[in-house]
């Protein structure tokens, strides 16, 4: 398990797993994931079940990739897969969303408090 600060420095778990309609799927870290020969800042694997973040990124850019990458979990579950730009637009309004609803309202997290250090 890993932790991340938010801007506003709210602790925030990685955790190992993410469970979503009954498939459990592991969160990993690679040095510059590349999908398609292109670099990017993470992917998700339903196949393999697994979610892959790029460990060179910013703590808040951690978290706001694995929002992201959680939307398009949400979208293949949903029947919505496939839909090429528009799913790449669609996680990024809702991944994005999500993220920054968090860490606007953090009392959504843990026990909501901060930590300053």
């Amino acid at each position: 398990m890993k932790y991340v600060y938010t801007p506003g420095r709210l602790k925030v778990k990685i955790p190992n797993k993410i469970v979503y309609g009954g498939m459990e799927f592991k969160v990993e870290f690679e040095d510059h994931p590349v999908i398609g020969g292109e670099s990017v800042w993470g992917h998700w694997d339903y196949p393999n079940q697994r979610i892959v973040l790029a460990s060179q990124l910013a703590e808040p850019a951690i978290l706001a990739t694995l929002f992201h990458e959680m939307a398009h979990i949400i979208m293949e579950m949903a029947g919505f897969s496939g839909l090429s730009e528009k799913e790449e637009w669609l996680a990024d309004i809702f991944g994005y969303g999500f993220f920054q609803m968090m860490i606007q309202n953090q009392e959504l997290c843990a026990d909501g408090t901060r930590e300053d250090t």
